[in-house]
């Protein structure tokens, strides 16, 4: 794909994931639960990290997962931001759901 093809394709990208707008009254994450997931998992959830690594179950990075409620990840994608949406790997944070249950 040709440079600017694919800068198009992430602007559409992330206006497309952006337009919907999220109820906080719905969701059982919250955004501080998100934050610390963000922080504590970073290394594994960074779109410039190709290695693909699985935490330890004890690890600071699954406490964090385990303190949302039903472990639901799903909830955590949902509170991401834009810019957040770019530089975190929604799959990857969806799979932490998995690797810390």
């Amino acid at each position: 794909m040709l440079p600017g093809k694919a800068a198009v394709f992430l602007l559409l990208l992330c206006s497309v994931v952006c337009v919907h707008q999220v109820n906080s009254d719905e969701l059982v994450c919250t955004e501080k639960q998100k934050e610390a997931i963000l922080s504590k998992c970073e290394h594994i959830l960074t779109r410039g990290s190709f290695a693909i690594i699985k935490p330890r179950k004890g690890s600071e990075c699954c406490v964090k997962v385990r303190d949302v409620p039903h472990i639901d990840m799903n909830c955590i994608v949902k509170l991401l931001t834009c810019q957040e949406g770019m530089e975190y790997v929604g799959t990857r944070i969806l799979k932490l759901q998995h690797d810390c249950s």
